[in-house]
């Protein structure tokens, strides 16, 4: 590798389990830290978990333990990065995760004053996991769609009126709906957002 190949590590950010940053990431590596946790009522509701043998299916989870990023670091302040804060509510946490660690190494970096900014790339690595917003838009759509044809095979005579009113009730239960959160449900906007 020549001094022109050389690529160097001069920020670093991160968010893990139990590690809202690079040092307490550390720390827990240095102390042998378990971060694998009970799962938290507020991400993952008890009621869907397997609570016997004979319970488990494809409508329940089987295993109520992982690994959850603390909930300070799900804290996002868009107007640090001129996001409007109408915006966070629909996007999806990976994003604003990613735009957090970013922020985090370039600060570990000393910033981006004297750098060419044509000398600057962001490579994102992201899974093909459905992200709770993508969810959420799929129950808008497909979802609430499958439960009015059930609910019209099941009950036959039930009046389009009161299939709208149980198609509103489901959507509300899933959060407002806005435009400008769109941006934030794309998994590919989150490199160039940041």
């Amino acid at each position: 590798m020549t001094h022109a190949d050389a690529i160097a590590v001069v920020g670093l950010g991160c968010i893990y389990p139990g590690a809202v940053d690079v040092g307490a990431f550390w720390r827990n590596v240095v102390d042998g830290t378990d971060a694998i946790a009970e799962a938290p009522p507020d991400r993952i509701d008890p009621r869907y978990f397997a609570t016997s043998a004979s319970d488990h299916g494809a409508d329940r989870f089987s295993c109520n333990r992982g690994g959850f990023v603390p909930e300070a670091a799900l804290r996002f302040e868009p107007g640090r990065f001129g996001i409007m804060p109408v915006a966070v509510d629909g996007a999806e946490p990976d994003q604003l995760l990613a735009l957090t660690t970013a922020a985090a190494a370039i600060d570990d970096a000393g910033g981006l004053e004297d750098v060419a900014r044509d000398r600057v790339g962001v490579i994102l690595g992201r899974g093909g996991y459905l992200t709770p917003g993508l969810v959420r838009l799929d129950q808008r759509v497909r979802t609430a769609n499958q439960l009015l044809d059930t609910l019209r095979d099941l009950l036959g005579d039930v009046e389009d009126e009161r299939l709208v009113a149980v198609k509103d009730a489901f959507a509300a239960q899933l959060g407002e709906l806005r435009p400008e959160s769109a941006i934030g449900l794309v998994p590919n906007l989150a490199a160039s957002t940041v």
